[in-house]
């Protein structure tokens, strides 16, 4: 979009100049013939080859505004992206969990507006809820045959389904580096895990190392250095981080995406 942008501005510019060669020629037929009656007025061609320049400014400062506009509107969406991912993420986890086929639509739809493939959905949780729910006819049909379950039995069960789910909420590498994170007073770098639970989009080319090199040196100024005011881009590339063009934004963000830092439009940071 910015090099049709760039070629439809050249070729303004080049219209332009035609039209002040045109300007000049006729000036100087202007000085060099005679006036007669059969004769076109020159004054009056000067004045429309004036009001063609106007309008060929006019649709040059247009598509300098149109480009301008576009450009906000991409980095706007850039922006947005992360948030709208995160709330996908949630809905699909939501919907996987128990939803009807309309809501299912309703999220296929929206990743396509997004351009997003679809993210993992929490089958285990699903099969283990379908497997509660099949519980109670199979406890029917075996009470015919044997004797009531005493209350120690099903106390003992119903530990048994707390300890599996206290386990399987364990197992969760990422929550449990955040647990372990939030509990430490020491830096604790992000792991292979934490960095692949973040978009690919997000993501982009940027690497884990890079993402660990940025996030020590803002750990060592808010938390070490116990500073609070937030550090602009200028003052992140005082301090020896790299965080311009697109693979520096991507650090922050994935920082952003893991919720280790806060973010402004005008990409002011702070450590959480």
């Amino acid at each position: 979009m910015e090099a049709a942008s760039g070629m439809l501005e050249a070729k303004f510019q080049k219209a332009e100049s035609d039209l002040n060669h045109l300007t000049r020629k006729l000036e100087l037929r202007c000085q060099d013939s005679a006036q007669g009656d059969n004769r076109k007025n020159p004054l009056e061609l000067l004045r429309k080859v004036n009001a063609v320049k106007d309008e060929y400014k006019a649709l040059v400062r247009e598509s300098a505004e149109i480009q301008k506009a576009q450009t906000e509107a991409m980095e706007f969406f850039r922006s947005q992206l992360p948030v709208a991912l995160q709330a996908l993420q949630q809905l699909q986890q939501a919907v996987g969990m128990g939803g009807t086929e309309e809501d299912k639509a309703k999220v296929e739809e929206l990743q396509g507006l997004l351009g997003v493939q679809s993210l993992p959905q929490p089958t285990q949780q699903t099969n283990h809820i379908q497997g509660m729910a099949e519980t109670p006819a199979q406890s029917q049909d075996a009470s015919d045959a044997t004797q009531p379950v005493s209350s120690s039995s099903r106390t003992d069960s119903k530990e048994g389904c707390d300890a599996k789910a206290s386990a399987k909420f364990v197992e969760d590498p990422v929550a449990l580096r955040s647990t372990l994170r939030a509990e430490s007073d020491e830096f604790v770098e992000v792991n292979q895990e934490e960095f692949e639970s973040v978009s690919e989009l997000i993501r982009g080319r940027v690497k884990l190392s890079e993402v660990n090199a940025v996030y020590r040196g803002l750990y060592r100024h808010f938390k070490e250095e116990n500073n609070s005011n937030v550090l602009n881009p200028a003052d992140m590339h005082k301090m020896g981080m790299r965080v311009s063009g697109a693979t520096g934004k991507a650090k922050l963000k994935v920082l952003r995406a893991l919720k280790l830092l806060t973010m402004s439009s005008k990409e002011e940071v702070k450590l959480l």
